[in-house]
């Protein structure tokens, strides 16, 4: 005996049995299919969206025949469950088909969400007893480019929603002034790999590399500073500062957030910072006599200079004269780049000497540059006591720097002013000194670089004296 069984089918065109006194009429006549059994089955699949808060009919996707024909499009609904329609089987068989989400341009495209673009081989397989076995491949995920049996489709698409930190570390050197990168300090990741070095600013700013994070969880580092083999005058702060960054993202807004805490000894610090201490160190220098005899010579004058690459000139740092043995000894010396000049030997001669008197003189005379002159009063006024030595030198560039005398002071970088002491009063007011006789010596560059310099020489007298300046010429001499 034959059996009947009629389908009614929907816009969606989905296809439900019917009884048999429930039969469609078209055109006054009963629609009906006879068949033995029939098998359903309904391919389903998730969507995951990363970084960013899913919405229903946020993504499509398709599901096509074994030809590649598109059979139909389904989107996600606000769970991620991505449903196809129920298909039915009236063999025998296995039936092949492909899944894949659709990526195409238009409103489920969004510029910062990156698609997953597994492609997924769905074969049905129908037994004859009309019972059905879904088994899901995913093609091209191995190494080989080989696929695999998965247990289901599932799609994650990635949001570009990121979060940035910017790792920063404060260096400081005690005794000495920190040159920019002097020093270098390494970020490491939590398993110890090494992701970055930088040096520190000349402000003592270490600044690292910004780290981007795109998912939420918390991320440990770890700042140290590489210690040379050979620290030489540096004592350095053998500390490591751990860096713990938490990333959150808003429930509201889907945009992650990072916060960076610094641990200095395990406890929290605002402002992270390395310590190294420079021990400065003396330098000795001797003067000895040329001839063979070694022997060691008083009254030499050398120049400590330090070099400063790029700025135009080096700096005089100070001048020994030379001992009895021959030794000048120069404390507490920096960190840096060094080197000696003889600006005066032993022996001079004077140059110049002058009295004043009611008007004011002037001479000139041609002075070397890099070389030491003693202005010595030799007499001074009735009451006056005598003004001590004053040692000065000019460089290169035509600048005086007193070298010695407390009572010269220098007002200009070409000018002297030397103050002579009323006898009797042992305290003088720096800021007036209104108990000294002054006598203005100024000093004119009127030369460029080079080997000598030509200075004039002005004496004003206040008071009605005899005054001789004599300056005295140090020229350098190999002894």
């Amino acid at each position: 005996m034959w059996s009947y069984v009629g389908y009614e089918g929907d816009v969606g065109n989905t296809f439900e049995p019917v009884e048999d006194d429930e039969f469609l009429i078209f055109n006054n006549y009963h629609f009906m299919t006879m068949s033995m059994d029939y098998a359903l089955a309904t391919i389903t699949g998730t969507k995951t969206l990363k970084g960013g808060n899913l919405e229903a009919g946020e993504f499509r996707f398709g599901l096509y025949d074994s030809s590649g024909t598109l059979i139909e499009t389904k989107t996600n609904d606000a769970s991620g469950n991505i449903t196809f329609r129920t298909i039915p089987y009236y063999t025998a068989g296995t039936y092949s088909y492909t899944v894949k989400e659709i990526n195409e341009q238009g409103e489920n495209t969004v510029s910062d969400i990156e698609y997953d673009p597994s492609v997924y081989t769905v074969m049905v397989n129908v037994d004859e007893n009309m019972d059905t076995s879904i088994t899901y491949i995913k093609n091209g995920t191995n190494v080989d480019n080989s696929s695999e049996s998965v247990d289901g489709i599932s799609f994650e698409n990635k949001m570009s929603v990121t979060a940035a930190i910017d790792p920063a570390v404060k260096k400081v050197l005690n005794n000495a002034e920190l040159q920019p990168g002097e020093f270098t300090f390494q970020l490491f990741d939590e398993n110890n790999n090494l992701i970055d070095t930088k040096k520190n600013t000349d402000n003592g700013s270490v600044l690292f590399d910004s780290i981007i994070f795109d998912e939420v969880g918390d991320y440990n580092y770890t700042i140290k500073e590489l210690i040379p083999s050979d620290p030489g005058q540096i004592t350095y702060d053998g500390r490591e500062i751990k860096v713990n960054v938490s990333v959150t993202k808003d429930d509201t807004t889907g945009n992650l957030e990072a916060a960076i805490t610094y641990l200095e000894d395990n406890a929290p610090t605002e402002e992270p910072t390395f310590v190294n201490t420079y021990n400065p160190i003396s330098i000795r220098v001797q003067k000895t006599s040329k001839d063979g005899s070694k022997d060691p010579l008083k009254g030499a004058t050398y120049a400590l200079y330090k070099v400063l690459s790029g700025e135009g000139r080096d700096i005089l740092i100070g001048t020994q004269i030379s001992d009895e043995n021959g030794y000048m000894t120069f404390e507490n010396v920096e960190p840096g780049t060094y080197y000696f000049k003889e600006v005066s030997s032993p022996a001079g001669k004077i140059v110049a000497e002058w009295t004043t008197g009611d008007s004011a003189e002037s001479f000139e005379r041609k002075l070397n540059v890099d070389t030491s002159y003693i202005l010595c009063e030799v007499s001074a006024p009735e009451g006056y006591d005598l003004a001590e030595d004053t040692e000065f030198i000019i460089d290169a560039y035509g600048i005086l720097s007193i070298i010695s005398g407390p009572d010269a002071e220098k007002t200009s970088d070409t000018a002297l002013r030397i103050y002579d002491k009323k006898l009797g009063v042992t305290k003088v007011t720096k800021n007036t000194k209104e108990n000294h006789n002054q006598k203005f010596v100024d000093v004119v560059k009127t030369v460029k670089t080079g080997d000598t310099a030509q200075i004039g020489l002005f004496a004003i007298l206040s008071i009605a004296a005899i005054v001789v300046v004599i300056i005295v010429l140090r020229r350098r001499k190999n002894s």
